[in-house]
């Protein structure tokens, strides 16, 4: 109320100068508070339109409130105006690279270096957009030609370590992210980053440590909890009930539910917190005491704990990971349903092509259906019955063409797709839920892996210490999903 007050004195006090009108906007940026900055940088422009940084500020705002259209009429409105090259160049290419464009944003970074070529932030943000198009090299040259101009600036090389880590440079990604580190100990980015890096080697004592910085990062997308029940920090367990809640993805859940036999083991009772979806799944685990479908930030129990922290919690080693499978499994009467559905096969394979759309690495890991083309017609050949178990689909007419079965729509939650999972001889999957589901229920399942996969995957193997009855199909260079195939297909028809 205070600051609506104060918001509203100075947008009509005439005596405030328009740059004492911008100064507020920049405090009010400071603080996230977008929508008031609008507001004084909107009355800036009124009181002197002819003023180019005023614009050039608007589109800023409008920038953070993914307005970009608006945002690039604002830099249009600058441009009319005695103005800053360089800065409306840079601003240009931002927007674009926001809105998913980083081939439109290149020439504008390049329009701002000619015009400013000791200018860090273009050099960066030139970075960004080319690790965005997996020119991998090019982006860590303008990495690190921003850190020479800034070398105070850990961002910068947090960046350049994403992008060694993008083309498995583990080594020079980790000795990246300490530098930065060396600046800013508390970077909550670095941290993180350099933990999926040492996971990835397999060194999971120090991965999962760092891995419990991405709790309290301002820059992530995942929920900020604030418990009235204590963290369990691995107090012992004996005769105390211990609240897990899932934290991110399907696949993660289906992943870490496994730690409930060991936390069962040190004598916990154990509730579990998960989405709907997961609910009829892991009602099937016999050591789980409840199933919470909504969130619960007061909890009757001793302790709560995310379910992807129990591996720090637990010391896990890739020797000491609880490995036994099945973990998750149908009734027979369920199974026996979905395969009446089904019908009869000699052999079937249940296939998914594609993970969630709002993935941030999906792009890499989800493959077109022309790459599996020649895999489909192979199996068809060999009168093997494919059954899609992809959700959402969008080609399903293109694919029932090809005389496969389209569940879709019937898989009402996991603890379905589970029940015709349970009912294929093999799976043959993305990196995806189904994989971890696959793998989960001991199903042999086969997972297609781009070159720089996910950190639970590691490097340089063809089988995962989490799931025994997994194999590892990974790409031999970027985007190279043509070698995948042609191996699955060789050994397809072997």
């Amino acid at each position: 109320m205070k600051k609506d007050f104060a918001l509203t004195t100075r947008l009509h006090d005439k005596a405030i100068p328009a740059s004492s009108l911008q100064h507020f906007a920049k405090e009010c940026m400071l603080g996230k508070d977008f929508t008031s900055a609008l507001a004084y940088i909107d009355e800036a422009i009124k009181r002197e339109p002819t003023e180019s940084s005023y614009h050039i500020g608007r589109a800023n705002i409008l920038y953070h409130l993914q307005d970009f259209h608006e945002a690039l009429n604002a830099l249009n409105n600058a441009s009319e105006l005695p103005h800053n090259p360089a800065a409306i160049a840079l601003n240009r290419g931002a927007i674009y690279n926001a809105m998913g464009e980083p081939e439109k944003a290149l020439p504008y970074y390049d329009e701002a270096l000619k015009h400013a070529p000791e200018l860090a932030n273009a050099h960066y943000n030139k970075g960004n957009a080319l690790r965005k198009l997996d020119k991998f090299e090019e982006a860590i040259d303008s990495f690190k030609r921003a850190h020479t101009l800034q070398p105070r600036e850990p961002v910068f090389l947090n960046n350049l370590a994403l992008t060694y880590q993008d083309s498995n440079q583990l080594e020079q990604a980790i000795n990246t992210y300490q530098k930065a580190l060396a600046l800013n100990p508390n970077y909550h980015d670095a941290n993180f980053n350099c933990g999926l890096c040492h996971l990835l080697r397999g060194n999971f004592i120090k991965g999962f440590a760092l891995y419990e910085w991405r709790l309290n990062n301002p820059n992530n997308n995942l929920p900020k909890r604030r418990f009235t029940v204590p963290l369990w920090q691995g107090e012992p367990l004996q005769g105390k009930h211990l609240y897990c809640y899932a934290e991110q993805g399907f696949g993660d859940a289906i992943q870490f539910i496994r730690y409930v036999s060991l936390l069962n083991a040190m004598g916990a009772k154990v509730s579990i917190e998960c989405r709907p979806p997961l609910v009829r799944l892991f009602q099937q685990i016999s050591g789980i005491v409840a199933i919470h479908s909504s969130v619960n930030n007061s909890p009757e129990a001793d302790f709560v704990c995310s379910l992807l922290s129990l591996p720090y919690l637990c010391q896990t080693t890739v020797e000491s990971l609880p490995a036994h499978t099945p973990y998750l499994a149908v009734t027979n009467a369920d199974k026996q349903h979905w395969q009446s559905h089904l019908g009869q096969a000699d052999k079937r394979i249940g296939f998914c092509f594609a993970g969630s759309p709002t993935h941030k690495n999906d792009r890499h890991r989800s493959i077109a259906l022309a790459y599996w083309q020649n895999y489909f017609e192979s199996c068809q050949q060999q009168a093997i019955s494919l059954v899609c178990l992809q959700k959402d689909i969008k080609h399903s007419a293109a694919l029932e063409r090809l005389n496969m079965i389209c569940l879709d729509t019937a898989l009402n939650d996991f603890y379905d797709t589970a029940c015709v999972i349970a009912c294929c001889d093999e799976i043959v999957t993305v990196d995806t839920s189904v994989a971890h589901l696959a793998g989960a229920q001991g199903k042999k399942v086969t997972v297609l892996l781009p070159f720089a996969p996910d950190w639970r995957w590691m490097l340089a193997r063809n089988d995962s210490p989490w799931y025994p009855s997994m194999r590892l199909l990974r790409q031999p260079a970027l985007n190279d999903w043509d070698s995948v195939f042609n191996q699955l297909i060789s050994e397809q028809t072997c």
